[in-house]
Order: C-alpha cells, then sequence, then structure tokens
C-alpha cells in the first residue's frame, strides 16, 4: 500500500502467486506438505 494524502491507497493489481508466495513465506515449512494449497476467498 502506499500512503496519498493521509488515505491509505492498496494495490489492486496483483497476481495470485504472488499473494500465496507470501503467505507460504510466513507459514511453518514442518506443516505444509508436498503442494500446499491455499485459497484466498473474496468478501
Amino acid at each position: 500500500f502506499e500512503e496519498i494524502n493521509d488515505e491509505l491507497i492498496y494495490k489492486k493489481d496483483f497476481d495470485i502467486d504472488t499473494i500465496k508466495y507470501a503467505i507460504l513465506s510466513k507459514l511453518n515449512p514442518k506443516y505444509l506438505g508436498l503442494s500446499p494449497e491455499v485459497i484466498i476467498l473474496e468478501l
């Protein structure tokens, strides 16, 4: 995100692999199988 005029602007045009990598990099590897599946739900 970036801040413009005291307002937070979030990036909306990103690749799902970028998000998956960011999430997986935060998880403990011992809890992951060979090919972890991450599902991101949009509310």
